[in-house]
């Protein structure tokens, strides 16, 4: 409740309810920590220092606060406390991030955490959250605005945006310099206009500061955006659409947008119309986003699509030929449902289909494709064809690699079985 209200703005509800809560025993340390947050903010470092003294002082588990306390006693001018507590900290947890990196603020080197935080901007922004949490908006404004290196010495995820380029530490950094009293504004900016490729806001701190960025600029699509996946990471659909919606009117263009906003209708159980029309327009914007695809055929399916329909809205996808796997299995499985099995088939030839965890065999696809169409001319009367099919299931197919081997546990699996008795019932 003190977490919810402060979200809100309201400081004195939060503190009383974390008043109370700091007498228990399960819940005294984060609401001391909270408490201390307040009287940090509110300009009294001392107590709030004397505060996680007291928490420190009781859990010695707790690093956070060790850190925490590291950072006020420094800001306090208590220097040498500050190199002790550090060093007895850093002793518990070496690999704090937070720890190094006041060790940095203390004069100390470090260079190879600036390669471990180029390497997630996000580990940037936990730092930073920390000392915004207790009103150290300078030592946080100091950690976002670093030059952080790049090349073979930072290793990261791939596809992972530099910490130059992350709009969410851009956001931040002018969020800082408006606590402080400066203009944020080019921040801002500079934001606005940064790829949003794999930035998922999900802390409770981005609420305020996207807030802040779209009171500064109404017209930032990118920090409409963003807030959009901050309110669906909380499961807040409807406020979700809403932003993106303003974010679509300003700027379709952006990535995963339309990707987004349709499959959050889809599963809030709004109209499937409407998420096909989104998935349709963001084939425009976004061509080679397979989930726009998949999207678009899972909407038509629910709005009662035939399977030769959604079987060409997946053929819609550009480059067919090297479309990703599971793209290509739904394709070869709305064919097969369609009756157009040759079709089906010529898409599993002459292609690579990499094992992913969790994903279909391209073998398993491939006798089911085939025994679908033994039912299917079985059901027709070509009986001798349909048994042949039965008979030859196993045997490989030279325009098909994967057929030299591995067949025979999906050849004897139950659905298998199950399909070739039919096939054998009808052609008695």
């Amino acid at each position: 409740m003190g977490l919810a209200l402060a979200a809100q703005g309201d400081v004195k509800g939060a503190r009383t309810q974390w008043e109370f809560a700091q007498q228990s025993g399960s819940y005294h340390a984060p609401a001391m920590m909270m408490l201390a947050a307040l009287e940090a903010r509110a300009g009294d470092r001392l107590s709030a220092l004397k505060m996680i003294q007291e928490v420190a002082g009781n859990r010695p588990e707790l690093v956070r606060a060790g850190g925490i306390e590291v950072a006020l006693l420094r800001t306090l001018q208590r220097k040498a406390e500050a190199t002790k507590q550090l060093a007895l900290w850093k002793r518990k947890d070496p690999t704090s991030s937070f720890l190094r990196y006041e060790a940095i603020r203390s004069g100390q080197s470090d260079p190879g955490l600036m390669a471990h935080l180029a390497a997630d901007p996000e580990r940037i922004l936990e730092i930073a959250t920390d000392y915004m949490r207790f009103g150290l908006y300078e030592d946080a404004l100091d950690v976002l605005s670093r030059e952080y290196p790049s090349g073979t010495e930072v290793i990261g995820e791939p596809g992972v945006l530099s910490p130059a380029s992350y709009p969410l530490i851009a956001y931040y950094r002018g969020f800082c310099r408006y606590a402080l009293g400066k203009d944020g504004s080019a921040d801002f900016a500079a934001a606005s206009s940064m790829p949003t490729n794999y930035v998922f806001p999900s802390r409770p701190e981005s609420l305020a500061v996207l807030h802040r960025a779209i009171e500064v600029n109404p017209n930032d699509a990118t920090a409409h955006f963003l807030l959009g996946s901050l309110y669906l990471s909380g499961g807040m659909s409807k406020q979700a659409l809403q932003e993106w919606e303003t974010a679509r009117g300003m700027n379709p263009a952006i990535p995963t947008l339309h990707r987004n906003m349709g499959y959050t209708m889809l599963k809030s159980g709004e109209s499937p119309e409407r998420a096909i029309e989104l998935f349709r327009e963001g084939t425009k914007y976004d061509a080679h986003n397979v989930d726009l695809y998949l999207g678009l055929e899972e909407a038509m399916e629910k709005a009662g699509g035939p399977a030769s329909e959604r079987a060409r809205a997946l053929q819609g996808f550009p480059e067919l030929q090297s479309a990703p796997a599971a793209l290509v299995f739904r394709l070869v499985r709305l064919l097969g449902d369609a009756g157009e099995f040759d079709e089906a088939e010529e898409q599993l030839a002459n292609r690579f289909f990499p094992r992913e965890e969790g994903g279909a065999n391209v073998r398993e696809i491939y006798v089911a494709l085939r025994l679908k169409r033994g039912q299917s001319i079985a059901a027709q009367g070509q009986c001798p064809s349909a048994l042949d099919i039965v008979r030859h299931l196993g045997e490989p197919v030279a325009s098909l690699p994967f057929t030299s081997k591995g067949l025979d546990p999906f050849i004897s699996s139950a659905a298998s079985k199950q399909a070739v008795e039919e096939i054998q019932a009808t052609c008695r």
